[in-house]
C-alpha cells in the first residue's frame, strides 16, 4: 500500500500482481478508497511478466515464498489451492529466475528491480534471489543497494560516464 500511495502522489502507473484472488480483491478495494486508477491482476507473476509487452520502470519481486519452515497452514493451503503444492524452496528459486529473465527484456534503460527477501550468505545470494540475482548480474545489472534482506539492481552504465 505504501508503494501505491507513493505512485499515486507522483503520478506513476502502478500494477500489483498476485496469484491469490483474495489479495487482488483487497488491493482493488484499497485502490478504490485511495481514488487510485491502479490495476490489481490475479495471475502468477512469472506468467504476467512473460505476457507483458510494455516496459517497466520498477519491478518489485516479492512473490513465491521461500521455505523458512514457519509458514502457517493457512498460507500453505493458499499455495496448494492456487499452485497445486505447498511452498517449495526450489520452486521459489525457479519462479524468481523466470521473473528475472523477463526483467532483462522489460525493464526500461533506467529501470530498477528490487528482489525482496534475499541476502548474501557466504558470498552467495540466498532465499528469493538465489538464482535471480546471479542471473541479473550476469546479464548487465549491478547491485545498487543490498540491505534489510532486499537487493536493488539496475542496468550497468556501459558508457563509462
Amino acid at each position: 500500500q505504501k508503494l501505491a500511495q507513493y505512485c499515486l502522489g507522483n503520478a506513476i502507473e502502478f500494477v500489483t500482481v498476485d496469484m491469490d484472488p483474495h489479495n487482488t480483491h483487497n488491493a482493488r478495494a484499497a485502490f478504490e478508497r485511495m481514488g487510485a486508477p491502479f490495476e490489481a491482476v490475479t495471475m502468477k507473476g512469472e506468467d504476467y511478466l512473460r505476457a507483458r509487452q510494455e516496459p517497466i520502470d520498477l519491478l518489485f519481486l516479492d512473490a513465491y515464498d521461500f521455505d523458512h519452515g514457519m509458514h502457517s497452514e493457512l498460507r500453505q493451503s493458499r499455495y496448494v489451492k492456487f499452485i497445486g503444492s505447498r511452498i517449495d524452496e526450489q520452486a521459489c528459486h525457479r519462479m524468481h529466475l523466470e521473473c528475472a529473465e523477463s526483467a532483462v527484456r522489460l525493464l526500461s534503460a533506467a529501470g530498477l528491480v528490487c528482489v525482496d527477501d534475499t541476502w548474501l550468505e557466504n558470498d552467495a545470494w540466498a532465499a528469493k534471489g538465489t538464482l535471480a540475482v546471479p542471473y541479473l548480474l550476469a546479464n548487465g545489472f549491478e547491485v545498487l543497494e543490498a540491505r534489510n534482506r532486499a537487493a536493488v539492481l539496475a542496468r550497468r552504465d556501459e558508457s563509462g560516464s
